[in-house]
């Protein structure tokens, strides 16, 4: 029954002062408001449900108005941001062009890097550090070797002289 009560109303939409498109047949909306009204009386009709529809009209008005003041901090700073949008996604798509076009030199380079200083390959600049990196790990012990003789010299010369 939803679509003749539909249909009895559609030549009255154009009357509506309203630049709101026409509802469809098949909205859900209107197909549960139309369900609605065919359950109610005629007297229902003709006297509650205009103060049905102000007072869910008025109630979505403060719903509206209750979500404009809590958002609309947000919603300026997101029109701000889809302002520059525009000016923003070129400059974004070159610099992606350009990383496009750096990441085979990149590879390049690090495969590069990596046969270099492979440590299954031989490489006299890797074993240099190795041998720098152990000197330095053991200069404390060199150190002391190479101070012992004077340090025995000490011990003989001051054992000698008691």
């Amino acid at each position: 029954m939803t679509d003749p009560l539909y249909e009895l109303l559609v030549p009255y939409f154009d009357d509506l002062p309203s630049s709101r498109p026409v509802p469809g047949s098949n909205d859900p909306v209107v197909s549960k408001y139309l369900n609605r009204l065919t359950t109610l009386p005629l007297s229902s009709l003709t006297s509650q449900e205009s103060q049905s529809l102000a007072q869910s009209s008025h109630s979505t008005l403060l719903s509206i108005q209750s979500l404009s003041s809590r958002s609309n901090a947000a919603v300026i700073a997101s029109a701000d941001h889809f302002s520059t949008l525009h000016e923003t996604l070129p400059l974004l798509a070159e610099e992606v062009n350009q990383l496009q076009t750096e990441i085979p030199k990149l590879d390049q380079s690090a495969v590069t890097f990596s046969t270099t200083y492979s440590r299954s390959t031989e490489n006299e600049m890797l074993d240099r550090r190795k041998r720098a990196l152990l000197m330095e790990r053991n200069a404390d012990r060199l150190s002391d070797i190479l101070d012992l003789p004077t340090l025995l010299s000490s011990a003989i010369a001051s054992s000698a002289a008691q």
